[in-house]
């Protein structure tokens, strides 16, 4: 098993443990709380990859567990993926509707299902907005569409095998072949309005925040 592996197989159980309920953090005590959740999941991956290696790892998980966010009124990259059906989806032809790019690490993680499954709980609320929505990991097409099944998720679901799109928008994770946890919103005229990552991606980002930002874009 790679250290790589290592790493993801003790950040699942320990965010499993910790935080895969936890959504990010709003107030100050939120923060040093999120803090305090994320150096624990990442002190686990490195104690315990250094058990199994016997090594000592020089790491900055904690570092990397901050979101970062930013705007940008730059025109949004276009792309063509394939959905969990097969079928191409291209961003350049929803202009004239918001769109939002929900980036998220892989199918059936805890805290990736726990997001895409409230997304789901919320999508009336979603749908109001008449944005489109769209879920983007480097899972493949028939992993998206036995997830979707399996947990009647209502967005579609693009797979970015190669990460290609990922990288084109700033979702790297530190894990190779990943994307980062994020989202991007669109406006209309195909502009990035809002755009926020999170390299390790702890915490899944809060519908209320992702609606807000549909809104501030329309």
């Amino acid at each position: 098993m790679t250290n790589t592996e290592l790493i993801l197989n003790m950040l699942a159980e320990a965010s499993t443990k910790d935080i895969s309920q936890a959504t990010e953090p709003k107030t100050f005590e939120d923060n040093k709380k999120a803090a305090k959740q994320g150096g624990n999941v990442a002190g686990v991956a490195r104690r315990g990859l250094e058990a199994k290696t016997g090594r000592k790892v020089v790491s900055s998980l904690n570092a990397k567990a901050k979101a970062t966010q930013m705007t940008s009124n730059e025109i949004a990259p276009d792309f063509t993926l394939k959905d969990g059906d097969g079928n191409d989806w291209t961003l350049s032809e929803q202009r004239g509707r918001i769109v939002v790019l929900l980036f998220y690490p892989g199918d059936n993680t805890p805290v990736c299902t726990r997001q895409l499954c409230s997304v789901r709980d919320h999508w009336g609320e979603y749908q109001l907005t008449g944005a489109e929505v769209v879920g983007i990991s480097t899972d493949s097409v028939a992993s998206h569409k036995d997830f979707a099944a399996e947990h009647d998720l209502p967005l579609r679901l693009l797979s970015d095998v190669g990460r290609k799109v990922s990288e084109m928008y700033d979702m790297k994770s530190w894990l190779p072949g990943r994307s980062a946890r994020g989202v991007v919103v669109i406006d209309k005229a195909g502009n990035i309005v809002y755009q926020k990552a999170q390299a390790l991606s702890l915490f899944r980002p809060a519908d209320a925040d992702v609606l807000e930002a549909i809104r501030n874009a329309g």
